[in-house]
């Protein structure tokens, strides 16, 4: 991934991802079997985000589970 990414918030980091990817909260929700309003209240930190979801999340972005979280700044899976 070319883009730096900057200390945050899971929401704030799962935002940015999708932004730079160019889809909206609908495409994206459905992309990752999540409501569009789910979507938008785990964006907003107003919702936790589920272990099915940081993983579907990490999946479609080919990022570490550890990065959606903003547990990491470093996008790379690690194993």
């Amino acid at each position: 991934m070319a883009a730096e990414y900057l200390p945050g918030t899971p929401g704030e980091r799962i935002r940015d991802l999708r932004k730079e990817a160019k889809l909206n909260k609908e495409e994206f929700a459905e992309a990752i079997g999540i409501s569009r309003s789910t979507l938008g209240d785990i964006e907003l930190d107003k919702r936790s985000i589920s272990s099915t979801t940081a993983l579907e999340i990490a999946k479609y972005f080919n990022v570490s589970v550890d990065f959606v979280l903003a547990k990491t700044d470093d996008p790379n899976i690690i194993n």
